[in-house]
Parts: C-alpha cells; structure tokens; sequence
C-alpha cells in the first residue's frame, strides 16, 4: 500500500517509535531504540568491529544483582579514536536500563 504523497515508503517508519522493555525483540545497532537515529549510522565505524552485530539489545550486556550493565564485545582491538568512540556511546547508555517485567513494543 502507497501512502499519498510518500515517496520513499518511510512515513510509517518516521513515525513509530520503539519502546524498550526486556530488549529481547529491538537488534542494538540496526533498530532506533535510543534518540532519532538508528547506532549503526551513528557509529558506523565502530560497528564495523562489532563481534555479534546482529545483537539483540538484551546480548548486549548482563544482568547482576538486578541491575543492568552494558557490555558490547568487539571482534578486534578497538584503535584508539574507536576506543574514544566507544566511550562516547558508553556515556548515553549509562542512564538508560532494561525492564524484565515489560516487553519491547511500537507506539
């Protein structure tokens, strides 16, 4: 189905959002999960290195004592400006947790 005036078919994609309960359904790098652009694009280099890049959020870190901490694995030795990039996406995900009690869902 074409919606008027859409050329690209991305209308409904622009305007659904994801929101994040236990991450077991939203992939980390390909989905918008996290402000307006998927990490893939925003980190497209780093993600290059990525060991699993097809991750679901929630393989991308670990539960202890109830508390979620994020842990992204890389194939190889991250250069320097990577490691400096990597620290840049680690700020931003320190304030955001998963929910066990929730699913991921579109709103």
């Amino acid at each position: 189905m074409k919606i008027e005036g859409d050329v690209s078919g991305d209308r409904f994609k622009h305007n659904v959002s994801n929101m994040m309960g236990n991450a077991k359904c939203l992939r980390f790098r390909h989905e918008i999960w996290t402000g307006h652009v998927c990490l893939k694009n925003m980190y497209p280099q780093l993600f290059r290195k990525a060991l699993r890049p097809g991750d679901m959020i929630a393989y991308v870190g670990l539960w202890h004592e109830h508390k979620w901490s994020w842990q992204m694995l890389w194939a190889e030795e991250l250069t320097l400006a990577k490691k400096d990039a990597a620290t840049e996406l680690s700020c931003p995900l320190k304030s955001i947790s998963l929910s066990l009690d929730f699913l991921d869902r579109k709103r």
